[in-house]
């Protein structure tokens, strides 16, 4: 069962959005997402690392795509719950805050992390997708 959402989550979502206004980068990279993590189809790639391995506190990053889109995060958090429920993950918990969210979902010993926030309604939506891998040879075979 999916654990309460909360607000007091989303000290990660606040630190990586720090991180890309100082970021010094200019060119904005793909990031290779695991096949069953789509990436949003209005989803246009922003200057940041290609991978960013290490943790961020207690957040293992792993993999992290950061995205803009037009679209409202209501939106963008509807696409991403229809289409990682399809593909077998389950909700692990979730924080909301306005039009500030985090939402991490587990499949196996995999995470996926969904952050989108906007400043203001006149602005994009910013998209963070964060997968994480476990250690090789620990997923179940199959």
């Amino acid at each position: 069962m999916p654990r309460p959402l909360s607000t007091r989550s989303l000290a990660p979502c606040l630190a990586i959005a720090a991180l890309l206004a100082c970021s010094n980068a200019r060119t904005p990279e793909t990031v290779q997402l695991p096949a069953d993590v789509p990436l949003y189809p209005e989803a246009v790639p922003t200057v940041f690392a290609d991978a960013w391995r290490g943790g961020m506190g207690e957040v293992d990053l792993g993999t992290l795509g950061s995205y803009e889109t037009g679209d409202k995060p209501g939106k963008v958090l509807a696409f991403y719950r229809r289409e990682l429920e399809a593909r077998g993950w389950r909700i692990e918990d979730g924080s909301f805050i306005d039009e500030l969210a985090r939402v991490r979902y587990a499949k196996e010993l995999r995470t996926v992390t969904i952050w989108v926030f906007r400043d203001t309604p006149d602005e994009p939506t910013h998209l963070f997708v964060s997968a994480t891998q476990p250690p090789a040879g620990t997923l179940p075979a199959g």
